[in-house]
């Protein structure tokens, strides 16, 4: 055989052996389902609050998938996510069936609108110029004789966690009911701004209002939750929510110290009676009237006249820290990172009390307890550093040994838009709201995309050094090729004259 057909059969041979053992791998990959996630967070895999979930599927649940095909960009883009994610749940439970029914007829558009999918208008590309679309971008869920939907699927980085809560609210037996203390000025479920966080909430329990003026708890509340009260509490209540966590159960507060006035940033103390003593003796625990100030702070945009211009810029509010620093034994906060607490309190545990107080989350050591009155964003840190340095304790539950736990935050800022509606600080709330009836699935699931990396800090010699390292690394590193270059060619003339005798 000739030089070049030996060759030719070769490469023809070892091309068919190639394709023949990528044709193997892809039967073999469709046999058996397994993955390898390597992104921050594990984004792409199942959290062990939905295999748990799935686990206790007593009967089979239908996933319809209602999804236009063919989407550009995002949209697209998040239903390939979606199968993805759902045929992750596929194979961690047989007992999940998932179809798609593309909505493009007229019938499968009133199907898709009758199990709960409702269309939305997008705008796509066409004919070289944007046009509206309506699309549908949704799934319905049906259990045990049971239907949920999902009606417009937006954000893949909440998909699972919605999945597996429409998941639990359509399986579970028994609803926990979570009360809410009203009567003296508290944020509440029913507030427009709070509505997305509480709709969730709703699904899985029964959300109520509890008053304890004129009477007891009522027996059916598994957790008592007390959200920013205004207005001080009277002895008569305090005793009263003293036999509520006698009976064993759980109380949530999260407790401002002093009111904020976001016109003149002026802090004024509330009044608080007997609640302070009450938070000493009973759970032996203390919330600073003073607020904590962190140099690891939330970022603020900041506008100011110039003329007649408005010129903006960001700077750090050394009020609202962000802390990274969780109890990692505590399922409701080891998940968490980069929460931002505005105006928060310090907590102290009281020596010698009858109850245990465990801290679930800490500022950093860059914080600092400031006792001023004043809260303007334009203060500098140095001038704030005025009391002990930190860390300090701003989230934390106690336990007595007679029964009953408090959660206790210190602040009820986190709740204000003004101030945070940063997601972090909802998915804490969420997360200890679960944890103080012990619904621990959904816990680790909140946290999923929820990153802090803040840059570490430099000193001002590094930050000179970083400086110039970046003004003349490009122009070092030309000059390095330049000079590179022509010694190549010089090397190359030298090299072609000896050859030919020039």
């Amino acid at each position: 055989m000739r030089p070049r057909a030996k060759a030719l059969a070769f490469s023809t041979a070892g091309a068919a052996v190639m394709l023949g053992c990528v044709a193997a791998l892809n039967v073999l990959a469709s046999l058996v389902h397994a993955r390898l996630d390597l992104s921050s967070g594990k984004i792409y895999s199942l959290s062990s609050g939905t295999r748990e979930t799935l686990h206790e599927l007593s009967d089979t649940l239908l996933i319809r998938v209602y999804y236009t095909p063919r989407l550009p960009g995002s949209f697209g883009a998040g239903e390939r996510y979606l199968r993805d994610l759902l045929a992750e749940y596929s194979a961690a439970s047989p007992r999940v069936r998932v179809e798609y029914a593309a909505p493009t007829d007229e019938a499968r558009k009133l199907e898709a609108r009758a199990a709960g999918v409702v269309p939305v208008p997008i705008q796509v590309m066409s004919r070289d110029r944007f046009e509206a679309k309506e699309a549908y971008m949704g799934a319905a869920l049906l259990y045990k004789g049971k239907t949920s939907a999902l009606p417009v699927i937006r954000d893949s980085a909440d998909l699972e966690y919605d999945l597996t809560r429409q998941i639990r609210a359509l399986a579970q037996t028994k609803r926990r009911t979570v009360g809410f203390l009203t009567g003296h000025g508290e944020r509440l479920p029913s507030d427009a701004d709070l509505a997305p966080f509480f709709e969730p909430l709703s699904e899985r329990s029964d959300v109520v209002m509890v008053s304890v003026s004129t009477g007891p708890v009522a027996q059916g509340v598994d957790a008592l939750w007390i959200l920013a009260p205004a207005r001080p509490l009277s002895d008569a209540e305090l005793d009263r929510l003293r036999a509520f966590a006698d009976s064993g159960k759980t109380i949530g507060m999260l407790l401002n110290r002093r009111s904020v006035s976001f016109a003149s940033f002026g802090a004024v103390a509330l009044e608080q009676r007997s609640l302070p003593r009450w938070l000493k003796d009973d759970w032996g625990v203390e919330e600073k009237p003073g607020f904590v100030v962190d140099a690891q702070a939330e970022k603020i945009q900041l506008e100011t006249q110039v003329g007649g211009f408005i010129a903006r810029r960001y700077q750090d509010y050394y009020f609202i820290p962000v802390v990274d620093s969780f109890n990692p034994d505590n399922p409701a906060v080891k998940w968490l990172r980069g929460v931002s607490f505005p105006f928060v309190h310090p907590i102290v545990a009281v020596p010698g009390s009858q109850a245990s107080y465990s801290s679930l989350a800490d500022t950093s050591r860059d914080s600092w307890y400031n006792e001023g009155v004043n809260a303007a964003p334009i203060q500098t840190i140095d001038k704030l550093q005025t009391g002990e340095r930190g860390p300090f304790s701003i989230t934390g539950v106690s336990t007595r040994k007679t029964g009953g736990r408090l959660i206790l935050v210190g602040s009820g800022y986190i709740l204000d838009p003004r101030a945070a509606g940063k997601a972090g600080a909802m998915a804490l709330l969420a997360n200890l709201i679960d944890w103080s009836f012990k619904d621990e699935a959904l816990l680790s699931i909140r946290a999923k995309g929820i990153q802090f990396r803040p840059l570490r800090p430099l000193s001002e010699p590094g930050r000179a050094a970083a400086k110039w390292l970046l003004i003349l690394t490009l122009p070092c590193a030309l000059c390095a090729a330049g000079a590179a270059s022509f010694e190549r060619q010089r090397r190359r003339r030298a090299e072609t004259a000896a050859r030919y005798g020039a």
